[in-house]
Formats: C-alpha cells, structure tokens, sequence
C-alpha cells in the first residue's frame, strides 16, 4: 500500500497533536481501542521472545507509548533560572523512565515534586491581564500569589505601585514588595532595588547596597544587572574620600576637599 492511497478512517484521529522538532506527541486518539490492545499484546510477544536486551528496551518503549501514558508537569521557581533549571532537570528524568515500569519510574522523579502550583497558575492569569493592561484585574491575582511566596507576583505587585497602576502609588509598598521578590531571587527585582539604592530616589542612597544587588542580579545572566554593575564598580572604583572629614566624592576629580580643605585621597 502507498502513502498516496491511505484516507482518514486508516489514519484514525486525536484531540491534540503537537509536533516538535524531535517528536510528535498525539493525545486522546479516537482509534479501536481493542486493535491498539490487540497490537500491544503482539509486542509483548515479540519482547518475550527477543533475546537482544536493547530490542526488548524498545518493543517496551513502543508498548508504553501504544498505553497513552500522558501527564502534565508543572515546573516552577523562584527566578527563571533556577524554574529552567528543573525543567532541564526533569526532561532528563522523562528521558531516564522512558519505558520502565511504575515503580522504575517514581525512583528519579520523586524529588521533582510540584512546588505550589496554585501560585503559578494565579501569577499566569495575572501576567495575561497585565499583557491586555488590565491592571486593576490582575492585582488580586497578584496579591495572592505574592502572599503565597510567588517572586514574580511579588516583583510585578510591587511595580504596580510603585507606577500607580491599577492601585494607588504607594513607595512603601513598592519597595516591600520589590525587596521580598530580590530576597526571594528574582533578577529583575534584584536590579531594581539596586538601581533604588544607586539613585536614592525612593530609599536612602547606598552604591555599596546598590553594587551588592546589581552583582545578584548579573550572577544571575539578567541584561540590566550587568550593565549596571559594570557602571557603579567604575564610579566607586573613582570617587575620592577625604580623610580628615569624611567627605566623599564620587566625580573622582576634587583634589582638595570642599568642605575642609585636605588633599583627597
């Protein structure tokens, strides 16, 4: 039989299909259940007789995959790159039980365990409201799951008043929530509150505090966090400090000191 010669019926049908570069996933198949039961117990069979152990490993596989075997893996984390870390670390496991038994299975996976989801799935609805800027729709989805621990919730929470939107501007409130999600690890919240502590605009001027969360931030590949961390390490590698008052100057330029008069060092 030829290609050109198969029609729907022979073909069978799916729900969802996803195709990838590497695989192609068919979920929920509306094919005769009794001839895939059929086609399993003849590579059963097949896996019985066979003598070679990386033909039963894959008759074995093609048997599990003939079962249908789906599940959804909610991978989360406190910054992107440990969340893309675990998910790393989990298609690994996927590739490891492949066509093992359950209890084979569970062995490498048990430390995967989903971590709150309902915090993911509240800071995905509000990341969507927030898309179609419907600030005022998103902040209680964000308050939840910033209250649940959610950095990301607590970071966006706290931009949204610190800009005003969808809730009245509040500093205070900026600043908790974007320092909760920088303690928590989140690299753009951990930028933010240095670029706080660089300008003093909303907390006490601090380069040191500053250069110490844009170096958390940049350890972590986030774009904003080594670029200024690149910038303040110049300024404080320049400023001058006189040692008789005190007086600092970050131009790095005085050679004598405004207020008393000493050579600055």
């Amino acid at each position: 039989m030829s290609v050109k010669s198969l029609t729907h019926e022979m073909l069978g049908s799916a729900t969802t299909v996803i195709a990838r570069e590497e695989e192609t996933i068919i979920i929920n198949t509306q094919s005769d259940t009794a001839l895939i039961t059929k086609r399993i117990n003849t590579i059963k069979a097949e896996r019985d007789k066979s003598t070679s152990d990386y033909d039963k490993e894959k008759l074995t596989e093609r048997i599990y995959n003939l079962q249908g075997r789906a599940a959804i893996f909610w991978v989360s984390g406190p910054t992107d790159t440990e969340k893309k870390a675990r998910r790393k670390e989990l298609e690994e496991c996927i590739k490891t039980v492949r066509g093992k038994s359950s209890e084979e299975a569970l062995q490498p996976v048990q430390k995967l365990q989903p971590e709150q989801p309902e915090q993911m799935l509240l800071y995905s609805k509000a990341l969507k409201l927030l898309v179609e800027e419907d600030y005022t729709g998103a902040l209680p989805l964000l308050r939840e799951a910033a209250e649940k621990g959610h950095a990301g919730a607590q970071y966006n929470l706290g931009s949204l008043y610190y800009l005003g939107n969808g809730v009245a501007k509040s500093v205070e409130e900026a600043v908790k929530w974007i320092r909760k999600a920088a303690e928590a690890g989140d690299p753009g919240a951990q930028w933010h509150l240095g670029h706080f502590y660089q300008t003093g605009e909303v907390v006490n001027k601090n380069l040191e505090e500053a250069r110490r969360w844009y170096q958390k931030s940049a350890d972590q590949g986030d774009v904003l966090g080594i670029k200024f961390l690149k910038e303040i390490e110049a300024k404080l590698q320049a400023k001058k400090t006189c040692p008789i008052c005190g007086y600092v100057s970050e131009s790095g330029k005085l050679t004598e000191c405004p207020i008393c008069g000493s050579d600055m060092k």
